[in-house]
């Protein structure tokens, strides 16, 4: 699955999930103001039961130097007092949603 699938299933709410169950604090690390805003997206929905477009968060690419591997995502949150910029990894993110929403069979501990 190539990241833009990928990162699909990150919408707002599950960002905000993300932010509350792990206690992230989310206010401005210049002013201490505490309303920020996430720019999010439009996009034609491939997913049956959903409309013709769903809302994601925008997911932002900083391409590395050296390699294609070593591209970073991250997920922007801005201050609406002073225009600061806080990020948080899309990969880490995407990683949570998989694991609250995949079921542990258990399999991982005899390596299948």
């Amino acid at each position: 699955m190539d990241k833009k699938d990928q990162f699909k299933i990150i919408t707002l709410k599950v960002l905000l999930d993300f932010i509350v169950e792990n206690k992230i604090d989310v206010t401005c690390r210049l002013c201490g103001h505490s309303n920020l805003s996430v720019p999010q997206i439009q996009i034609a929905s491939d997913t049956p039961g959903e409309s013709n477009f769903s809302q994601r968060v925008n997911i932002f690419k900083n391409n590395s130097l050296y390699s294609d591997s070593a591209d970073m995502y991250y997920i922007s949150l801005i201050c609406n007092k002073c225009g600061n910029t806080l990020h948080i990894d899309a990969d880490t993110v995407f990683l949570w949603v998989n694991k609250i929403t995949i079921p542990n069979t258990g399999d991982e501990k005899n390596g299948k």
